[in-house]
């Protein structure tokens, strides 16, 4: 059943069209986060201002995506007749175009509200709120406030809207739920995997050790990251060999072992000449020839900003046909508290396809790892082995 959970495919060309990056007085890139989540089946979208687009853009592209950050997109009066025959998602501002409208919609900002997905539901604050879905239209997701729902995301035939700009979760996630529609692809359930983070030679190998035991004898796969290059100042060096014991020690286990830190063939022959097989890499999209990836991509939100790690919920395509596991639930001191673990987690699963990466960083000691873990399966969502879901 694991082999099944997940099967994300690269859909067709996918062509995004947008009036501006940026809303008024602002230089956030607003449409930078929909081409990440268009990743998830598209792994290379083409972003084009609407002033250029010419009726062979419309042409040559399969799926059509309208991204209205400040206001419908402006359009001849030949490319909307050419974007009759192509599926159309509409965002925003060009939800109303998707509708079948051909003017502005008027924005709202809803506060005090809750967006319900499903069996799942989360306070919110939208603004702006595009109130567009046409008569008729099917409502996957709702904005429910005062009693009263619209929908957020939704379908019509071959047309899609989200009235909505998909920035962090859980606009995000609802957001990509939508392409599952969109790409017409098969409705996957949702998985978690587990990744023990930076395993180095200050970390101390006992943990990693009992950890190992404990994923073992519950017969639950995992990952560990590892890397012998940033190694904190001023704590105590485990010996060599111990180190490496260790990692060997967890691959026994079922531990499938990722390089952080490495991009290049000469990173993995030194692993491997030590009885390590690395299986991908973590935090390090490198283009290597290992099929697994983790992490989260990162993008510059504005031109003079530096880049910040987008928040995905699934996995995502690589420009080298690897696929990208998110790393998207921290537990531990620098991550979310127990409690709120499960719920993440279940937010996620929400989704359909949707992947909780379940971080447990490598410094904790055996019953702070143990217990994110616990934390983690008392959500109820399967756990998958990471390489299994690279590979679907």
């Amino acid at each position: 059943m694991l082999a099944a959970l997940l099967a994300v495919e690269a859909g067709a060309k996918t062509l995004v069209i947008f009036d501006t990056p940026a809303k008024p007085f602002s230089m956030v890139d607003e449409v930078a986060p929909v081409a990440i989540l268009l990743t998830r089946f598209d792994p290379a979208p083409l972003r084009k201002a609407a002033a250029e687009i010419t009726t062979q853009d419309i042409t040559d592209a399969d799926r059509v995506v309208l991204v209205g950050v400040a206001g419908v997109p402006k359009l001849s009066k030949e490319v909307l007749a050419a974007l009759a025959g192509k599926p159309l998602l509409g965002i925003g501002a060009a939800a109303s175009l998707a509708a079948g409208a051909s003017g502005e919609t008027k924005p709202k900002a809803v506060a005090g509200g809750h967006v319900v997905l499903g069996d799942s539901e989360w306070e919110a604050r939208i603004d702006p709120f595009y109130a567009s879905a046409p008569a008729g239209a099917e409502a996957t997701a709702n904005v429910v406030r005062d009693g009263k729902a619209q929908p957020l995301a939704w379908s019509k035939g071959d047309r899609f809207g989200f009235g909505a700009l998909p920035g962090a979760p859980p606009l995000s996630d609802i957001f990509s739920d939508l392409l599952v529609d969109f790409y017409g692809a098969p409705g996957k359930p949702a998985a978690m995997y587990f990744l023990v983070e930076d395993f180095n030679p200050s970390s101390g190998s006992a943990a990693l050790r009992r950890l190992s035991d404990y994923f073992a004898h519950l017969g639950v796969p995992f990952a560990v990251s590892t890397q012998v290059r940033n190694v904190p100042q001023g704590t105590a060096i485990e010996p060599r060999e111990e180190f490496l014991a260790a990692l060997r020690h967890a691959q026994s286990r079922g531990g499938v072992v990722l390089l952080r830190g490495a991009d290049s063939a000469a990173d993995i022959e030194k692993f491997r000449a030590d009885g390590i097989a690395p299986a991908g890499f973590d935090d390090a999209p490198a283009a290597v020839g290992l099929p697994l990836h983790t992490g989260r991509i990162s993008y510059k939100p504005s031109p003079d900003s530096e880049p910040e790690p987008f928040p995905a919920s699934t996995a995502l395509l690589l420009p080298d046909g690897a696929k990208l596991l998110p790393a998207n639930v921290r537990g531990g001191a620098d991550g979310v508290a127990l409690d709120v673990v499960a719920e993440r987690i279940r937010g996620i699963a929400s989704m359909r396809g949707g992947v909780a990466g379940v971080v447990i960083p490598a410094w904790l000691p055996f019953q702070s790892m143990r217990d994110i873990a616990d934390a983690a399966r008392s959500s109820g969502v399967p756990v998958a082995e990471p390489l299994i879901l690279s590979q679907q």
